[in-house]
């Protein structure tokens, strides 16, 4: 988990990630797409607890990443909730790495994840980088497809990542 945070630890010498909201229709639903903002801590934690097995980020490292002018992330609401977010970290001049996404489970396989990850994939080629990481638990095959479809592959293996539940991660990357 450190590896996600080292980047705050780095003199910040990047560009300003503006993100400009705009609305998205995904299987006849209107969708907002905005950065997202310290007030959606509450909701980041809770839509973490309906998708996930573990504990979510704790409040504090939430808002610490919305406040990483260092980091992107992008909130997905439809009718004022949040049904998903992505968050992306720069990682040097090369490469961006994804800390966390997550899609409401009653808005899944309907082109979600998808969607987020193509806004930030041409939001970070846009801006000159070259790759993009991620690293996602060996047993999520769900999202190791979601991945795979992006040609993300897998750089190396994490042994025992994530300390909940001793899981081990596969680090992947994919150009941009």
């Amino acid at each position: 988990m450190l590896k996600k945070f080292r980047e705050l630890l780095v003199p910040n010498n990047t560009k300003n990630l503006d993100f400009t909201e705009k609305t998205v229709t995904v299987k006849q639903n209107e969708l907002i797409l905005r950065k997202s903002r310290v007030t959606d801590t509450l909701d980041f934690m809770s839509l973490q607890k309906e998708v996930y097995d573990y504990q979510p980020w704790p409040a504090q490292i939430v808002q610490m990443e919305l406040r990483n002018k260092k980091a992107l992330y992008l909130s997905l609401e439809h009718s004022k909730k949040l049904v998903g977010f992505i968050g992306v970290s720069i990682v040097n001049d090369v490469e961006v790495h994804i800390t966390n996404i997550a899609v409401s489970p009653d808005f899944q396989r309907q082109g979600i994840g998808h969607l987020l990850i193509n806004q930030v994939m041409d939001y970070f080629r846009n801006l000159g980088y070259k790759q993009m990481s991620l690293e996602v638990d060996t047993t999520n095959t769900d999202a190791i497809r979601l991945y795979e479809a992006f040609s993300f592959n897998v750089r190396k293996l994490q042994e025992k990542y994530y300390v909940k539940n001793n899981h081990d991660a596969y680090e992947m990357i994919t150009d941009l």
